[in-house]
């Protein structure tokens, strides 16, 4: 891998390093948050050993107080040491705070460090080991009388103001920094993991075909954006498509255009009607067919309540195609709905009866787009593809698995049908915010009640 794909990873898996960081700070803080506060002080004291003059004996005094501030820091921490300096300060009962002590060894200063949840209570146990760990130190070597030795205050203790632990903050940012690592590594391993497809690179690149256009996620209610939201951006991924597909091959490669995919699900249908509206848009007469005899979603995508033949009524009970055919009223567009169920779907779109039907159709519109069936479940689109002058595969991101997409190709590429490109579908994991452009500018188009175009019965094929 290139430092670009590195960075693409990265991109994609954006949301799942953010809940990772996201996560463990916020499992540090709280954790950290709910320990007991603990508060420390210090206080600092000089050791003084007798002397009796000359510099000889200052020098060994200095040195006896260098070698008893080391031994007192030994003494300081033991039980009894604690318990003088807790019934000095007051504290008869409780718990026994956490008590250190320090000497550097070079000169004769004593460090006495107090930590404890009450911060009164550590002040007031380091303040106190000035009057009694003379006492105790004597006591504990069997002496009878004190050495001569003293203690005297440098640094007394203060009241601390905040905990020295725990500190959430500093967790939370630990914490936080443990996030990154493990939601990079967590990325990187779902990628490798991932057998969909994420990003339109590289399914251009596995599938050695062209990518016609991106299409951003579907929104509720806007089935048809290139008439209802037709500034937006998911409407404009459409037109995309469409120069696209005008260009991906010789004029006549558009004369039967089959819109299929690999598995259920991917918004076949959708990116055939909305090619199909862009279509008409650019001024082509076009009929859209929902060939999708199992599973018809044309006539409700447009908002068609269809009680007519429809497709199944042509084939099946030689009804004419002008009486199933429904014109909509604005633009150059045919609807061609799939009608009622049936038990055969396949060898009826595979007899000559729906070859003679395309030619027909062909003769009377520009450009005929067929909605078909996915490619793995069933024939029926390797059976239309066979009669097709074009055909695209639509694979949604994220969804489509890369060993069915793969053999849904695979498939195609036997019956030597002319692919022209895939649509990738579904990018965008969130709302388009540009769908509300073209209400504030002021766009109408003539619509239905459920905000779709409208359609009639054509009593004549349309020419």
């Amino acid at each position: 891998m290139e430092l670009v794909d590195y960075v693409r990873v990265l991109r994609r898996r954006w949301l799942l390093i953010a809940i990772a960081i996201v996560g463990c700070a916020g499992v540090a803080y709280l954790l950290s948050d709910q320990r007991t506060r603990v508060y420390a002080t210090t206080t600092r004291l000089v050791v003084s050993a007798p002397s009796e003059g000359g510099l000889v004996n200052e020098l060994t005094s200095r040195a006896l107080s260098v070698s008893r501030a080391e031994a007192y820091a030994s003494y300081a921490t033991t039980s009894p040491a604690v318990d003088a300096a807790l019934e000095e300060a007051g504290y008869t009962g409780g718990g026994r705070p956490a008590v250190g002590g320090s000497a550097d060894g070079v000169t004769p200063f004593l460090v006495i460090s107090v930590s404890d949840s009450d911060p009164v209570k550590a002040a007031g146990v380091a303040n106190a080991y000035a009057e009694t760990l003379l006492e105790v130190v004597a006591r504990l070597d069997g002496s009878t009388e004190q050495s001569g030795a003293t203690l005297a205050v440098i640094d007394a203790a203060g009241v601390p103001a905040e905990p020295t632990s725990p500190r959430p903050r500093r967790d939370a940012e630990l914490g936080a920094v443990l996030g990154l690592v493990l939601g990079i590594g967590s990325a990187f391993v779902r990628e490798a993991l991932d057998r969909t497809y994420s990003d339109p690179d590289d399914l251009e690149e596995d599938s050695r075909l062209s990518v016609l256009g991106v299409i951003p996620q579907e929104l509720d209610r806007a089935a048809l954006p290139t008439v209802t939201h037709p500034t937006s951006a998911r409407a404009e991924a459409y037109r995309t498509v469409r120069t696209n597909l005008q260009f991906a091959g010789p004029p006549e490669s558009l004369k039967r255009l089959v819109i299929t995919s690999a598995t259920p699900g991917e918004g076949k249908t959708s990116v055939a009607a909305n090619v199909s509206v862009a279509l008409s848009q650019a001024g082509l007469s076009v009929v859209l067919i929902d060939a999708d005899l199992r599973r018809p979603r044309v006539a409700s995508t447009f908002d068609l309540h269809h009680e007519g033949p429809g497709l199944a009524g042509v084939l099946a009970d030689g009804t004419p195609p002008h009486d199933a055919i429904h014109l909509v009223e604005e633009g150059s567009l045919a609807l061609l709905p799939a009608g009622r169920l049936i038990a055969n779907p396949s060898e009826l779109l595979g007899s000559d009866r729906m070859t003679r039907l395309l030619v027909e159709l062909e003769a009377s519109f520009d450009i005929v787009v067929i909605d078909t069936p996915p490619v793995l479940p069933v024939t029926d689109a390797l059976v239309l593809a066979v009669n097709a002058t074009g055909v695209v595969v639509v694979v949604r991101l994220g969804t489509t698995a890369r060993e069915r997409f793969r053999r849904a190709v695979s498939s195609l590429r036997k019956l030597d049908v002319p692919l022209l490109g895939v649509v990738a579908n579904g990018s965008v994991p969130s709302g388009d915010a540009a769908y509300g452009y073209g209400a504030r500018y002021g766009y109408t188009s003539r619509k239905t009640r459920g905000g779709r175009y409208s359609v009639e019965r054509s009593g004549r094929r349309k020419t």
